[in-house]
């Protein structure tokens, strides 16, 4: 039989996509628009139900299925997965077969190696699996110079081959879109925006508690991100404590079609995390035109450049004075817009997956 060239193994995913998941889904989606020959692997039907090179993964196998379907998944992945079919296999997620070397892989960051608290269970994988798949991967692939560099430092694999491609977004969903949406449909009209997860490394209790040291009585904090069971109630009982049960709304997970008009509608993007691979919701805000207060730590400053207001992510005063100063300073907040819009241009998911082509192509 003659081998393929090669397979993407986009078998991570989520009905309801954020940061990686995105990821996956975007970079799927753009390579086969450049070579309609490529096979994936998918979760769901759902995904280019028209592309007929794919293979769907049974439900048993799915994400989704907590611990076991991850398990199930990782376990196909090295038995079942015919890679002898394949020249090389490609995945969007740092998994893969570990006894076929002819794999890439992506690596987007080391978070359950920084916060193993916060991830019990991935926390072995990444330590004792993942750095065998990245010493049998051909190349290693990463969202920015700072996960590359915290990856090769802690795994000490500095004679691995890799490349810095960064994620990009959807330039027909993420642009400078009428404001008056979100006031429309959920009632909300002036607010600051903060998109994540509950996890500490993001700091929304910090956001939180700087939104009330404000003097924007007028305004409020919508939080958008899934309500995790382990830090939604602390969060939320911090709101209560604070008083701010009218003035800070949580919205839970938002559909990728209204993300755009928050983010537009939006004052600006409070993103004051301590940790990110790449960011994507800085990148989502700035190709909205809205402006980004974040810090100055890990992959940040590679993709907001000089295009946002920069503060600790400890200082509450220093961001409370942010968004005291962009709501009350046009000038300011105009030039942040300006140089936001003009930043987003660098990146796209079209730019993105052709140098992932290009690389994979060079590696068959």
């Amino acid at each position: 039989m003659k081998k393929s060239k090669i397979l993407i193994n986009a078998t991570c995913d989520s009905s309801k996509p954020s940061g990686v998941g995105v990821f996956n889904r975007e970079i799927t989606k753009n390579l086969i628009s450049i070579d309609p020959d490529l096979f994936f692997v998918y979760e769901t039907i759902d995904f280019l139900p028209e592309y007929k090179n794919k293979k769907i993964l049974p439900k048993s196998l799915s994400s989704e299925s907590g611990t076991k379907g991850h398990f199930l998944r990782w376990t196909w992945e090295q038995t079942l997965l015919n890679f002898s079919c394949y020249k090389l296999i490609f995945s969007p997620v740092p998994e893969g077969p570990i006894f076929f070397s002819n794999k890439s892989i992506v690596v987007h960051d080391i978070l359950p190696i920084k916060y193993p608290e916060y991830y019990p269970r991935q926390k072995y994988y990444f330590k004792y699996l993942l750095p065998l798949i990245i010493k049998t991967s051909k190349i290693v692939f990463f969202d920015s110079y700072s996960a590359k560099n915290e990856t090769y430092i802690y795994y000490n694999i500095s004679k691995i081959p890799f490349k810095i491609i960064y994620p990009g977004y959807d330039v027909s969903i993420y642009k400078r879109i009428e404001k008056g949406y979100i006031k429309s449909k959920y009632g909300i009209e002036k607010y600051f925006l903060f998109v994540g997860e509950m996890r500490p490394y993001k700091n929304v209790m910090n956001a939180i508690h700087s939104f009330f040291k404000t003097n924007l009585e007028k305004y409020k904090l919508v939080i958008v991100g899934r309500k995790d069971e382990l830090f939604f109630p602390k969060t939320e009982k911090l709101v209560a404590d604070l008083e701010l049960q009218n003035r800070v709304k949580f919205m839970d997970y938002v559909s990728l079609d209204d993300l755009p008009h928050f983010y537009s509608d939006a004052e600006a993007l409070l993103f004051p995390s301590e940790y990110e691979g790449f960011g994507l919701p800085a990148l989502e805000a700035m190709a909205c035109g809205t402006p980004v207060i974040t810090t100055k730590l890990t992959s940040l400053p590679e993709v907001c450049a000089e295009a946002a207001y920069y503060i600790s992510p400890t200082d509450i005063e220093g961001m409370s004075k942010a968004m005291n100063e962009i709501a009350f300073n046009p000038l300011l907040k105009n030039s942040l817009q300006t140089k936001s819009l003009e930043r987003a241009k660098q990146f796209s998911w079209d730019k993105s997956a052709k140098e992932y082509y290009d690389t994979l192509k060079g590696l068959i």
